[in-house]
C-alpha cells in the first residue's frame, strides 16, 4: 500500500476525525504516536491552507495548528508558487512534486480528503538527491577527463585541444561562455584560442575591435577579472562580478557577465595559460573550481607537449639548415679551391707578361694588366665563396667594432643617397673582438649595401652595438650557444622588408632577389660570422623593415693598431716550390725569379723529397701546397722534417687557413700560411718574412 492511500486510512481511524462540517476532533494517544513516527512532515489543512493538524516532524520546523502552511515554509506571506493544493482539491486526485528551495530538496504530496480538506506531507530527500547529483557530477567529470585524455594522445593541435577543453568545461559547469588561452612565451600576451568562435553569434563588439590577444598593461599586469587570476596565480570564481574589486567594466556591445570563473594553467612554476568561464545556469561553486582545475592540469600538459614538439621541430630545422649550409659550403669551397689554382696561373703569368712587355707596347701592357684586373675580380669572388664555406679567419686581430663601423660607413658614404639617414647607436665602452680586419669590412659593407638597396627612395639605417651575454633572443635562435661575453651588432633599416620565403633563404649562396646580383654578399656575411665563432640572424616582415643582427665573441686583448702596407721585397735565396698544378708552379717560378730568388720545382710530395735529399743543404725555404694527390701536404711536411728537423716550410693552398691539417702543421713548426691566388707583392712579403724567421 502506498502513502497516497495509507495516510487517509490512517486518519480515518483517528478519533474525532473531522466530519462534513470540516471541524476536526481529537486523536487518540496511540494514533498520535503512530503519526509522529512517520518519517516526514505531515499536515492536515483546509482549503484556506490553514494548518488543522501536524505531526512531530512538522512541529520541529514550526508548522503548528492555527498557522498558514506557507508562513512556516520560508516565512512567506503568499502561497508558495509551486503549491499544487488547489489542483488536488479541484480534481480530487493526489498531486506530487519534487521541490528544491531554501537549501532542501523535498519529495512533496498533496492528497485530497474532501472538497475542503487535504493531507500534505513532504519527505526530506536532500541527502539522497545530493548524493545522486554528486555521483552524476563525478561521472560526468570523469567522462570528460577521459575524453580529453584520449584527445591528448592524438596529434591534435593546441587549438583543437583548447576547443575540446572549452566544450567540456562549459558543459560541466552549465556555462554559456568562456575561453581557453595560452601565454605567448615571447611577448607575454594572453592569447585566447577559442574566444572569437565562442562569441561570434552573441557578442556585439565589432569584428575589428574584438580581441583574441590581451597584452599586459604598462604596469606589467594583466587587466580585468581574467587578468586577476593571471597576476595572482590563483583560481577563483565570483557570482557577483560587477562588485568584484578587479572588475574594470566592459566595452560597449560586450556580453553581460553574470558570473565568472577562471583557473590559470601552469607548467611547474611557469604560467602558460588560462581557462575562463562565464554565465552559468546556476551559481558557480567550489566543486566547479575543483573540476576545472583538473581540466587545467591536462591543458597544461597539452601545452607542454606542444612546446616540446615546437622546440624539437625548431632544432630539427636548425640541424637540417646547418647540414644544408655545410654541404653548400663544402661544394663552394671545392669550387673556390680549383678556381684559385687556375687564377694563380693566370695572375702569375699575366704579371710576368706585363713586366716583360715593359714600355715597348702600351697596348699590350694594358691588355696584360687587364688580365690581372679581371683575375683579381674573380679571386675576390672565390674569397667570398671561401668565406661562406667557413674559410677561416685569415689574420684575426683585436678590433674596436665601433671604429670599424664608422670607418666602413665613411668609406661607403657614396653608396648612400642624401635621403637615407645613418644613425649610430653605439655602446661607448664596447668590448674588443678578434676578427680579420678585411673580412669584418666585408661584413659591414655588405650589410650597409643591403640596407641601402632596401630603401630605394628614403629611409633610416640604425647601426647599434652592445656588450651582452648570451641573451634570450640569441638563445631562442641558437639553443646550443655557449655562455660567454659577446658584442652584439644590429643593422636596422626602414625599408620594404621581406617575406618569410625570402628570409628563410637569405643567406644561401647564389640566392638573390636582384636582377643583377650574384647572391654571394649575404652568404659571405654568414660564412665570415660563422668562421669567427659568431652568430647571425635576420628579422623582417613585409613593409616593416629588416634587421640583421650578429654576435661576435668579446676579447680581453687590447685593440691592435693598423700598420701601413709595404712595397715589393726582393731577396736572394733558394726556394723549393711544391705544387701539383703545372700552371701554379710556373706562376710561382716567374714571380719568385723576378724577385731575385732561385727556384726549384716539384710536382708532388715524392718528387719534393727526392729534390730535398739531393739539394737540401742549399734550400732556404719550401713553399708547400696542402692538397696534392698521392702524398698530401702534411705527409710531405713530416717526411721533410725527418730529413731536416729545422726545415723552413711555408704553406700555400687554394683553400684557406682553417684547414685542420694547416693548423696542425703550423703547431708543428710550419712558418705560416698564404692563400692562392696571390700577387707578386703579397708573395714577396710572405717569403721575406718566412726567410727572416
Amino acid at each position: 500500500m502506498d502513502l497516497h492511500t495509507a495516510y487517509p486510512r490512517l486518519l480515518d481511524d483517528i478519533k474525532g476525525f473531522p466530519g462534513s462540517d470540516g471541524e476536526p476532533g481529537e486523536t487518540t494517544p496511540l494514533n498520535q504516536v503512530l503519526i509522529d513516527a512517520l518519517p516526514c512532515v505531515a499536515l492536515l489543512l483546509d482549503h484556506h491552507r490553514d494548518i488543522l493538524f501536524s505531526n512531530k516532524s512538522a512541529h520541529d520546523v514550526g508548522a503548528v495548528p492555527g498557522m498558514k502552511c506557507y508562513g512556516t515554509w520560508g516565512q512567506r506571506e503568499t502561497p508558495c508558487p509551486w503549491c499544487l493544493a488547489p489542483k488536488a482539491l479541484k480534481t480530487m486526485e493526489p498531486q506530487h512534486l519534487e521541490v528544491e528551495a531554501l537549501g532542501f530538496v523535498m519529495d512533496t504530496y498533496w492528497v485530497p480528503i474532501n472538497a475542503h480538506l487535504y493531507l500534505h506531507y513532504a519527505f526530506d530527500v536532500t541527502d539522497q538527491k545530493r548524493s545522486k547529483q554528486r555521483l552524476e557530477w563525478e561521472l560526468a567529470v570523469a567522462s570528460a577527463l577521459a575524453n580529453l585524455s584520449s584527445v591528448l594522445l592524438t596529434e591534435a593541435s593546441i587549438v583543437k585541444i583548447s576547443q575540446v577543453v572549452l566544450d567540456h568545461a562549459k558543459e560541466i559547469t552549465t556555462s554559456a561562455h568562456g575561453f581557453v588561452s595560452e601565454i605567448d612565451p615571447t611577448t607575454g600576451d594572453n592569447v585566447a584560442h577559442t574566444l572569437t568562435e565562442m562569441v561570434k553569434h552573441q557578442c556585439r563588439v565589432s569584428e575589428e575591435n574584438r580581441k583574441t590577444r590581451f597584452p599586459k598593461g604598462p604596469d606589467g599586469r594583466y587587466r580585468g577579472l581574467g587578468g586577476h587570476a593571471l597576476n595572482t596565480g590563483q583560481a577563483f570564481y565570483t557570482n557577483s562580478p560587477a562588485t568584484h574589486t578587479e572588475s574594470g567594466g566592459i566595452p560597449d556591445g560586450h556580453l553581460t557577465i553574470t558570473a565568472f570563473l577562471t583557473i590559470p594553467a601552469f607548467i611547474g612554476q611557469e604560467l602558460v595559460g588560462q581557462i575562463a568561464l562565464a554565465n552559468p545556469e546556476r551559481d558557480y561553486s567550489d566543486r566547479d573550481l575543483e573540476a576545472i582545475q583538473q581540466f587545467s592540469n591536462l591543458y597544461a600538459l597539452a601545452l607542454q607537449r606542444e612546446r616540446r614538439n615546437e622546440e624539437k621541430k625548431k632544432l630539427e630545422e636548425q640541424f637540417f639548415e646547418s647540414q644544408k649550409m655545410e654541404s653548400i659550403g663544402r661544394l663552394a669551397g671545392g669550387i673556390a679551391h680549383d678556381f684559385n689554382n687556375i687564377l694563380m696561373g693566370i695572375i702569375g703569368n699575366a704579371e710576368s707578361l706585363a713586366r716583360r712587355i715593359g714600355d715597348r707596347s702600351a697596348i699590350e701592357r694594358k691588355a696584360a694588366e687587364r688580365i690581372v684586373t679581371g683575375a683579381d675580380r674573380a679571386a675576390h669572388l672565390t674569397k667570398q665563396l671561401l668565406s661562406f664555406a667557413r674559410g677561416g679567419k685569415y689574420h684575426p686581430i683585436p678590433l674596436n667594432i665601433n671604429h670599424a663601423i664608422e670607418e666602413t660607413i665613411h668609406v661607403s658614404e657614396k653608396i648612400f643617397e642624401k635621403n637615407i639617414s645613418v644613425v649610430f647607436d653605439f655602446e661607448q665602452d664596447i668590448d674588443a673582438v678578434e676578427a680579420d680586419d678585411n673580412q669584418l669590412n666585408q661584413v659591414l659593407t655588405n650589410l650597409a649595401i643591403n640596407a641601402k638597396e632596401a630603401m630605394p627612395k628614403r629611409g633610416t639605417l640604425t647601426i647599434s652595438t652592445r656588450n651582452v651575454g648570451a641573451d634570450e633572443e640569441l638563445v631562442q635562435r641558437y639553443p646550443e650557444v655557449r655562455p660567454a661575453r659577446y658584442v652584439k651588432v644590429s643593422f636596422a633599416d626602414t625599408g620594404k622588408g621581406m617575406s618569410l620565403e625570402v628570409r628563410e633563404r637569405i643567406f644561401e649562396p647564389f640566392f638573390t632577389t636582384k636582377e643583377m646580383g650574384t647572391g654571394l654578399g649575404l652568404a659571405t656575411v654568414y660564412g665570415i660570422i660563422k668562421n669567427h665563432e659568431g652568430y647571425i640572424y635576420c628579422s623582417s616582415e613585409p613593409k616593416e623593415g629588416t634587421t640583421f643582427t650578429f654576435y661576435l665573441p668579446a676579447s680581453e686583448k687590447a685593440v691592435a693598431e693598423k700598420k701601413a702596407g709595404g712595397a715589393v721585397v726582393t731577396g736572394e735565396a733558394v726556394i723549393l716550390v711544391v705544387d701539383d698544378e703545372v700552371d701554379v708552379r710556373s706562376a710561382f717560378q716567374q714571380q719568385l725569379e723576378s724577385l731575385g730568388y732561385t727556384v726549384l720545382l716539384a710536382a708532388d710530395g715524392i718528387e719534393a723529397l727526392d729534390v730535398y735529399e739531393k739539394r737540401g743543404a742549399a734550400i732556404d725555404l719550401v713553399l708547400l701546397d696542402l692538397i696534392m694527390p698521392d702524398m698530401a701536404g702534411r705527409e710531405t711536411y713530416q717526411a721533410l722534417k725527418k730529413l731536416n728537423p729545422d726545415v723552413k716550410v711555408f704553406l700555400v693552398s687554394g683553400y684557406s687557413n682553417n684547414d685542420k691539417a694547416a693548423a696542425t702543421m703550423i703547431d708543428e713548426g710550419a712558418l705560416g700560411f698564404i692563400q692562392k691566388p696571390l700577387k707578386r707583392r703579397q708573395l714577396s712579403k710572405a717569403v721575406s718574412q718566412a726567410l727572416q724567421r
